[in-house]
């Protein structure tokens, strides 16, 4: 049911698996009416972990595309970032799968990351959360345990109250300012009077 993906932790920007709890805990209303730190938190997880389940060049290229109709319909939309992030070109399920994957394998990928692990430490070693010592066909075939498809349900609940909150558009513009961070996003290139195409820092 779930193909599982090889991805490291980047321990400089490192979300904390507590952090992400916290954010499913509190709940789209209230996440997006205060938002909080929190909320940014979401916004980075999105654009630097979901991009595992596309392709990145794909998804960059519908973000530019997004981005210049923003600029067409009003130069000032763009500029403040009011139009479709990242979150807008991927399902729920797609979300939910890279959630419950990073949960499941945070500690394992810090763990080597910081080469705390050793060839001769395998009975030290972290291990998945979720999927350690999980048979091929036990839970339905899913590979995972109770608590790791619970994550994954409760994930695609919370994004779909979440893209339907009326506040929705103030997650977009945040999200946008991190795509921009990571280079999603660049700077559009656009004619100005009596010049060459130009880069325009927006």
């Amino acid at each position: 049911m779930f193909p599982f993906f090889t991805v490291e932790v980047n321990t400089q920007r490192e979300i904390k698996v507590d952090t992400l709890k916290k954010i499913l805990d509190i709940g789209a209303d209230k996440l997006l009416r205060e938002s909080s730190e929190l909320l940014t938190t979401l916004a980075q997880f999105l654009v630097q972990y979901t991009l595992c389940t596309c392709n990145k060049s794909d998804l960059k290229d519908k973000m530019a595309s997004a981005q210049r109709g923003a600029y067409q319909k009003n130069p000032e939309d763009e500029r403040k970032n009011m139009f479709k992030c990242v979150l807008d070109f991927q399902t729920n399920i797609d979300v939910a799968f890279t959630w419950m994957q990073y949960v499941n394998h945070c500690e394992e990928w810090r763990y080597k990351k910081l080469n705390i692990a050793t060839p001769d430490s395998d009975d030290d070693r972290v291990t998945p959360l979720f999927t350690a010592g999980m048979g091929g066909r036990k839970n339905g075939g899913s590979h995972l345990a109770k608590d790791g498809l619970d994550l994954y349900k409760n994930v695609i609940k919370f994004i779909n109250d979440f893209r339907e909150n009326e506040d929705y558009d103030v997650f977009q513009r945040l999200c946008n300012m991190k795509a921009r961070e990571y280079r999603i996003l660049t700077a559009l290139k656009v004619p100005r009077d009596g010049d060459d195409d130009s880069d325009v820092n927006v």
